[in-house]
């Protein structure tokens, strides 16, 4: 079955390790007007091969959007990837784009690199920052101690690439992002100035 890759009808979709008790918490909130008739939580080790771990009711379409939340708690150590697949009323299916979450990150030793497989199929496919200045995506950043934070707030770009105002609780230098909720920023550095 093949599947359109969308995330026109949802408002937000986070997925957020939560490490100190080893599970994953996602939630989304759809578009209002949107009739859905189930929403499948699916996760996976590498990517390509999705299973089901949890089904959960749709909304109708003249039902009031609403923020849902699950919460696995059964997530696999290292690298997994969640992404939602909704099933429409009218038999159309989409799935959003993957997003990946690292559980056991208290295990590792300072300085291990912890990258997950590339995302992008094309290596090459060039990315405007431009296009992301000023907008806010969660996103997991990696010093180079091994010390990772969690940011939520607006990213900046200027010439010299992706930043970070200061003023934001974290250390001044730079950073890899090693989980976000927009794929193409995975493995680019940002700067907290």
């Amino acid at each position: 079955m093949a599947f359109n890759f969308s995330m026109e009808n949802f408002q937000e979709f986070f997925v957020l390790p939560d490490d100190a008790h080893d599970q994953v918490k996602v939630t989304w909130m759809p578009k209002e007007n949107v009739n859905v008739k189930f929403y499948y939580l699916e996760k996976s080790i590498d990517n390509v091969k999705f299973d089901v771990w949890k089904k959960s009711k749709g909304l109708d379409a003249n039902a009031s959007s609403q923020k849902l939340f699950e919460v696995d708690f059964e997530p696999a150590p290292g690298w997994s990837y969640y992404r939602i697949r909704e099933e429409l009323r009218n038999g159309k299916v989409n799935h959003t784009p993957a997003i990946p979450v690292f559980i056991g990150i208290e295990r590792l030793k300072k300085a291990t690199r912890i990258t997950p497989q590339s995302l992008v199929k094309d290596k090459r496919q060039k990315v405007s920052l431009s296009n992301y200045d000023g907008k806010s995506f969660v996103l997991v950043l990696r010093d180079r101690d091994g010390y990772e934070y969690l940011y939520d707030k607006p990213i900046r770009v200027n010439s010299a690439g992706l930043y970070i105002e200061y003023g934001t609780g974290m250390p001044s230098g730079p950073y890899t992002i090693t989980a976000s909720s927009l794929e193409l920023l995975i493995g680019l550095t940002i700067f907290v100035n």
